[in-house]
């Protein structure tokens, strides 16, 4: 098999890595799970709302919606959401580290 990202380390640095491996595979499960928790207190909407003659929908609701609770829920979401990816793409490359 071609391994072509394989880096070889000495011992101390393979110790650390070790650590962020660790510390990585434990914020990505806290991530995960804030994420499934956050997803499901989140309210599901019927309507989208928007006037039926104009296509608008502006209300006070619409233009604060960023500061309600499902707001915040939302911005949650997308923040754990990055969080996994990136740390996913890190942990990608941390593997590939030999000792």
């Amino acid at each position: 098999m071609l391994n072509l990202l394989a880096i070889t380390v000495s011992e101390s640095t393979y110790r650390v890595i070790m650590g962020f491996k660790i510390g990585s595979f434990i914020l990505l499960g806290v991530c995960a799970l804030i994420m499934i928790i956050v997803i499901l207190m989140q309210s599901h909407a019927e309507g989208s709302g928007t006037n039926a003659l104009t296509g608008s929908s502006e209300t006070y609701y619409s233009q604060n919606k960023g500061s309600t609770r499902d707001g915040w829920l939302k911005r949650i979401t997308v923040i754990c959401a990055v969080v996994i990816f990136l740390v996913t793409i890190g942990l990608t490359i941390l593997l590939k580290v030999q000792a």
